[in-house]
């Protein structure tokens, strides 16, 4: 049986002091200490709550976010009312969890995700890519986000882009500590009864601690669809003319890119030592087949290169590491015969 009572103490100054009381009706007589964490304990979990979390997402405006925080009985209301306004998409809510009246809680985004704005309504508190909010249960706690991707030209190979909202707090935790010991270090190997006096007999009681941790408590993922693009941005093959000082031509690599199988060409591009992101962004872009791919990366490839760059001597290097000597003897047989001609420039 737990009894909480309030009392109020007058002291000779006319000053009052209010004090809460607990009366435990216990089976057994236990130590003052741990009584005292005990009815602290108590007391923590009958001041919490059962409280849920929900993120709505707006469905015009995608970057518009609304996070709930409502006890089990204010959870269906608030959906609907968010609804309303137009937050619709989301997961189903996280939780329960529990939370005390007053507690703050910190929100911070991960990935390719980051706040963008925040509305400080009194509850809610923003620093750089964090936000401080605080839970009551008297009203349903709504605080509306604005988030952007962190980085546009990440995950090519996505169809949005993705991120996590973290809820985290501050809790108390009660943990078993091993009773308390004299060191002899500090202690003259001289006076051996000083030493054990001082030691004194070992304790079996256990200590308690509050440690305050801080704990996550949901982990909720944010997508954020890609702008459309138009469809001459989206494609693989991009309009290039550069001007051939060799037998390297427009139309021979339209020629060698129909000769690149599969991910020949990715392999091919990291050998011309281009960037992996390079890579990447060409093979998320739209393309009707294979060799758009590479021709793409060839495109790529002279557009990094310096004019005095050996053009033909990298491209032979290149292709013998990804142990293509066919196409090195081709190449070498067409440098040989190669005149320069205008036409060469042809696509």
């Amino acid at each position: 049986m737990v009894v909480i009572v309030t009392a109020v103490v007058g002291a000779i100054v006319s000053s009052a002091e209010t004090n809460r009381l607990m009366a435990l009706k216990m089976r057994r007589v236990l130590d003052p200490e741990v009584l005292s964490r005990i009815a602290g304990v108590l007391e923590q979990s009958l001041s919490q709550y059962l409280v849920y979390f929900a993120l709505r997402q707006n469905v015009k405006q995608p970057q518009n976010l609304c996070l709930i925080l409502a006890v089990p009985d204010q959870l269906e209301a608030a959906l609907q009312s968010t609804a309303e306004e137009g937050y619709v998409e989301g997961d189903k809510p996280h939780g329960p969890v529990f939370l005390c009246e007053h507690q703050h809680l910190d929100i911070s985004f991960r990935s390719n995700i980051r706040l963008a704005s925040a509305e400080n309504n009194g509850t809610s508190k923003r620093c750089n890519n964090n936000l401080t909010v605080t839970f009551s249960s008297a009203v349903v706690s709504r605080h509306k986000l604005t988030v952007e991707a962190i980085d546009p030209t990440a995950q090519v190979g996505l169809d949005s882009y993705r991120g996590f909202l973290d809820i985290y707090c501050m809790r108390e935790i009660l943990t078993a500590s091993a009773p308390g010991r004299v060191s002899t270090t500090d202690l003259t190997a001289t006076n051996l009864t000083m030493r054990f006096s001082l030691i004194g007999p070992r304790s079996r009681k256990a200590r308690f601690k509050l440690t305050t941790e801080r704990t996550q408590l949901a982990r909720i993922v944010v997508k954020l669809p890609k702008a459309s693009l138009p469809v001459s941005s989206r494609n693989a093959v991009s309009k290039f003319d550069f001007q051939p000082k060799d037998v390297i031509t427009s139309k021979y690599l339209r020629e060698l890119s129909k000769k690149l199988p599969g991910d020949t060409w990715r392999r091919l591009g990291i050998a011309l030592d281009l960037p992996r992101a390079r890579m990447q962004a060409i093979g998320g872009k739209l393309a009707s087949g294979v060799e758009d791919y590479a021709y793409a990366m060839f495109i790529s490839w002279i557009k990094t290169l310096p004019l005095s760059a050996d053009r033909v001597n990298l491209l032979q290097h290149a292709l013998s590491s990804i142990g293509r000597a066919d196409l090195v003897d081709e190449l070498r047989e067409l440098t040989t015969d190669f005149v320069i001609d205008g036409s060469d420039n042809s696509a």
